[in-house]
């Protein structure tokens, strides 16, 4: 895109030497604090207020609301920090500034992003599209070309995204492929905020002559570093020849140079002994050498470094950069980071963290030239990184200050084991030899599980390691013989492994064990007893570890249904994530993340997370945990209804793990093919994998229960109903599923088998209960049943609240199935009352749906009913393009959905309730209407009455009796005359003498049939009788 300046202006001035930027800049941190803080005393008057650019600013935001990338550039000195300031002042979300260094790696700078935003590793993009934050990418220009270039591509967000990023330089560099930001090109001050700016310097520092001040803004042309350098002239020539300022002045601004660091006046005492730190201060600013930031902080721009470092010896240099890190070290490690005014040897610096507090004392030990100052930097970095890992930053550090000490090597490949990057763990060790433990460890991430087999058993059997090596050794053999099925072998490891930590385990071997003793539990269906073994782990191990131990944790609560405490957990465990460079952990918090997610109804937040963990271990060389991964995100997609994509996934996730005997996780796959199999209603072919891995012994306890559960539907179509439902109910073992799971797959299974009342009692029940507990899928799918068995049995009120509800939860839980059967049930609600146009737009809707996810039954169904609605023929037709490849299975069960729903041409019955309102059904079995358990219903198709339970008499020799009822039945509460019950039932006109006695005889029968409360139900009125039955009250008929 055409570069467009900000503020058209002509150039800096031709030849004008700039030694400072003039930016008020902000310090490395993105949290700096605001303007107006106290300022320590008598540097105050110095801070230059922030004037002009409202211009800029406008076209900055307009351009940010619209690009995900915006390039802003300028020569030195013109204020494109001060601007990105102001700009961040304006805005509503958060705005965070992270500079680009000399010598930086676009990883680097990926990785000192990823700290600032407090994001996860790798996560950068992710947070910019879901937050609305402002990333400054400040001195772009420090980078080299191609590393921009690498960089840029992997930061621009998505279209859609809230955050946005703003690049700063002084040159528009190669952004990468793909990447056009819309470009300004900031230049000088407009007039009137240059005199503005002149008349502030005068307000400090004295008053010039008119003349002078007219010729010093026409040469300066609104830049505002020549304004301040024009200004200082003015008042003393050879205010910037800092050859002629006093030596322990000079020697002030050389620390600050080598420094680099927002520092208070009181840290030039440390970098200059014996000067006076407030003095020095102020004459530096008096020579607009250096700039106060929003805390009275000191800050030294690049140019005027550059300046200051010219000609000082290499002995002086090393001096200043001893002290400097003499003050570095002392920053932060004692009570935390201090404030500019808590001056002192350790309090003197701007705030840091521990890796900016490492990566400055890094750079100033290897420039001092200290072999202690070095080696107490490498021995701290040690410790950092293994606490916390090492992200892009801290390594670039390791392996500059490592570079003569030969274990460097070594730690490296430890902490990118650690941090799961396995293929740079083979990639780093490839020039020696890994020890049978790590060796074996990457094998088994990287799904080598025969290679893994053969190295842990090589450590466990070398009598001269280390306990701590065999104790991890026994730890991956259990999770081996897991991911292999086996769990006798896993069990025989876990005794070894607690063998070991009894004879000379330490607290970590105790740990290592727990957290095994916690993997079988959980395999084996033993939720309580493997949460609690991680409770015990989160009471006393290395922050990495108890992140682990919590996001296991968090799934078994999940597992239990205590969503909220689930919550609460990963919470807890992200907040302590945050602190590590470790993406292995946080891929394990997403998983437990997307788990709870997709347990609450949120498969839409599941699927993106699940997503983003295979990419995230895949690429990093985790293939195992990969696959893991894929095969979670197709049992979500299952659950969604997007069977086609579940389909594709569990394929080839399946085909990768047979090859590497993988057995457990093979079978999970096949489990997620079979269930695919049962939703397209391919009996056979189910019920022959179910079988086959059911008795492999192969499957945990969850998917052991899923498989059991699918197979009781498989039977059931098959044939085999009696006690289906009961079966579907009672599979698995008791803590993998609750009652929620339980009466859901009943109430489904029910439905499948054409048990009407037991289906409906039980959608009802979940519906209730996952309403309570937050459960919006389960909400939805149980509420989609109840309306396709409200319709069933003729309740169209029912249903049709049912439905609407069913949509609206179903579309926020991202469940395609289930919203295209709710949409098909309004559909059918349409249609019967008339709304042509409502009920097409509905079976449109859940025709896209099913067709886009893959769903055989309810396509053919939805475009049965929306070819047919128009002409009300509706009917699954064997010769439909879209039964093509269906079973006939299949399309019956297509039929069975389309006769559920009344939806079928194939409607002969009529249903009257309580309100007088009517509705065609397909089917008047007296169970699916629950004709037993109403207070009254009237049968017109078997001549019938029922009363609580009990069927009270037969009408069909009572031809009369049953055209009078039926009668009063047809037109529940609305007033009869006497003209109009003998027209209807005798057939001739009404005459009292002929007519009145044998009208109440025969209506005195009918009550003493109807009960006790007969005369209740068909009152006498002043204009004839009145029918008024309670409530439940239904008469079905055969439709004329």
């Amino acid at each position: 895109m055409a570069r467009r300046p900000a503020r058209p202006s002509d150039a800096p001035p031709a030849g004008e030497q700039v030694a400072s930027t003039g930016d008020q800049a902000a310090p490395d941190r993105a949290d700096a604090a605001p303007a107006g803080r106290p300022l320590p005393v008598g540097l105050g008057r110095y801070r230059l207020p922030r004037l002009g650019r409202a211009r800029e600013l406008e076209l900055l935001r307009a351009d940010l609301a619209v690009a995900p990338m915006v390039s802003l550039f300028g020569p030195a000195g013109i204020g494109k920090t001060t601007l990105t300031l102001m700009l961040g002042a304006t805005l509503r979300g958060r705005c965070d500034r992270v500079p680009c260094r000399a010598g930086d790696s676009a990883a680097v700078v990926r990785a000192r992003a990823e700290r600032v935003l407090g994001c996860a590793p790798g996560a950068l993009v992710r947070t910019l599209e879901r937050q609305a934050r402002l990333l400054v990418l400040d001195d772009l220009d420090q980078l080299d070309e191609d590393e921009a270039a690498r960089l840029l591509p992997s930061l621009v967000p998505g279209p859609t995204a809230l955050g946005r990023v703003l690049v700063v330089g002084r040159e528009p560099l190669g952004y990468g492929r793909g990447v056009a930001p819309i470009e300004h090109e900031l230049t000088g001050l407009a007039p009137d905020d240059a005199a503005a700016l002149w008349a502030q310097l005068e307000g400090v520092w004295g008053a010039t002559a008119p003349a002078v001040r007219d010729q010093a803004l026409a040469a300066g042309r609104g830049h505002p570093l020549a304004l301040r350098r024009r200004f200082v002239e003015a008042h003393q020539p050879s205010a910037w020849q800092l050859d002629r300022l006093p030596a322990s002045t000079r020697q002030a601004l050389v620390g600050l140079a080598v420094l680099s660091w927002p520092a208070a006046s009181a840290a030039l005492a440390v970098l200059v002994p014996g000067l006076d730190p407030s003095a020095t201060a102020s004459q530096l600013l008096a020579h607009q050498l250096v700039d106060l930031d929003d805390e009275g902080r000191l800050i030294v721009t690049d140019e005027v470094a550059a300046a200051a470092l010219v000609g000082v010896p290499a002995d002086d240099l090393a001096a200043l950069a001893g002290r400097a890190g003499a003050l570095v070290a002392g920053s932060g490690a004692g009570r935390g980071p201090r404030l500019a005014g808590a001056a002192g040897d350790d309090g003197a610096l701007a705030a840091m963290d521990a890796v900016e507090r490492i990566v400055l004392g890094a750079r100033l030990a290897m420039r001092g030239g200290d072999p202690a100052r070095v080696a107490a930097v490498l021995a701290e970095l040690r410790q950092l990184v293994l606490a916390r890992g090492a992200s892009a930053e801290l390594e670039a550090v390791l392996i500059h200050v490592g570079v003569a000490d030969a274990t460097v090597p070594a730690l490296r490949v430890e902490l990118a084991m650690r941090a799961g990057r396995f293929a740079d763990a083979a990639r780093l060790a490839a020039r020696a030899p890994l020890a049978p433990l790590t060796a074996g460890e990457v094998a088994l991430a990287t799904g080598e599980l025969e290679r893994a087999e053969r190295a842990l058993a090589e450590a466990i059997a070398d009598g001269a390691a280390p306990p701590a090596v065999r104790v991890r050794a026994l730890g991956a053999q259990v999770e081996l013989a897991l991911v292999r099925g086996r769990v006798a072998v896993a069990e025989r490891a876990l005794a070894g492994l607690a063998s070991q930590v009894a004879a000379d385990g330490d607290d970590a071997a105790v740990l290592e064990h727990a957290l095994a003793e916690a993997r079988v539990a959980e395999f084996t269906g033993q939720i309580a007893v493997a949460r609690g073994r991680l409770q015990r782990v989160a009471g006393g191990a290395a922050a990495d570890v108890v992140v682990r131990a919590e996001a296991a944790r968090a799934r078994c609560l999940t597992l239990e249904g205590r969503l909220s405490e689930a919550e609460a957990t990963l919470t807890s465990a992200s907040a302590a994530a945050a602190q590590l460079d470790l993406p292995a952990v946080h891929g394990e918090l997403t998983a437990a993340h997307a788990a709870l997610a997709a347990r609450r109804g949120d498969t839409d937040g599941a699927v993106t997370l699940l997503r983003d963990v295979v990419i995230d271990r895949r690429g990093a060389g985790d293939e195992l945990g990969a696959l893991r991964a894929e095969l979670e995100l197709a049992e979500v997609l299952v659950l969604r209804g997007e069977v086609a994509a579940a389909a594709e996934l569990a394929a080839v996730a399946h085909a990768s793990l047979v090859r590497r005997r993988a057995d457990h996780l093979a079978a999970r796959a096949e489990v997620i093919t079979a269930s695919i199999d049962v939703v397209e209603v391919r009996l056979d072919s189910a019920r022959e994998v179910l079988e086959r891995v059911l008795a492999s012994g192969a499957l945990d306890a969850r998917a052991t229960a899923r498989a059991e559960v699918l197979r009781a539907e498989v039977l059931a179509g098959l044939g085999q109903r009696g006690g289906a439902v009961e079966r579907a109910r009672s599979a698995g073992a008791a803590e993998v599923r609750d009652e929620i799971d339980r009466d859901l797959d009943g109430a489904w299974l029910a439905v499948g088998v054409g048990d009407v009342a037991v289906g409906l009692d039980l959608a009802r029940a979940v519906a209730i209960r996952a309403e309570r507990l937050g459960r919006r899928g389960d909400l939805a799918s149980a509420l989609v049943l109840v309306a396709r068995l409200e319709l069933a049995r003729g309740d169209h009120a029912g249903a049709r609240a049912a439905a609407t509800r069913a949509v609206r939860e179903a579309a926020a839980a991202g469940l395609v199935r289930v919203r295209a059967l709710a949409l098909l049930a309004l559909a059918a609600l349409g249609r019967d009352a008339g709304e042509l146009p409502a009920a097409l737009a509905y079976a449109r809707d859940a025709t896209e749906l099913a067709t886009r996810a893959g769903l055989p039954v309810e396509r053919l169904a939805a475009y049965a009913a929306l070819d047919g609605l128009a002409i009300g023929a509706i009917a699954a037709d064997p010769s439909s393009p879209s039964a093509a490849t269906m079973t006939s299975a299949a399309i019956e069960a297509a039929a069975r959905l389309l006769a559920d729903l009344g939806l079928t041409a194939q409607r002969p019955y009529r249903v009257i309730d309580a309100d007088g309102t009517s509705s065609d059904i397909a089917d008047a079995d007296p169970e699916i209407l629950r004709l037993p358990a109403r207070a009254l219903a009237v049968d017109g198709v078997r001549e019938t009455i029922w009363r609580q339970g009990q069927e009270l008499a037969d009408l069909r020799r009572r031809s009369l009796l049953k055209r009078l009822l039926f009668l009063f039945a047809s037109q529940p509460g609305k007033v009869l005359s006497k003209e109009d019950i003998v027209q209807s039932v005798w057939s001739v006109e009404y005459h009292p003498l002929r007519h009145d006695a044998a009208l109440f005889t025969n209506i005195m029968r009918i009550r003493r049939l109807l009960g006790e409360d007969g005369a209740d139900l068909i009152r006498v009125t002043e204009e004839g009788y009145r029918f008024v039955p309670p409530r439940d009250f239904v008469f079905v008929q055969p439709r004329t």
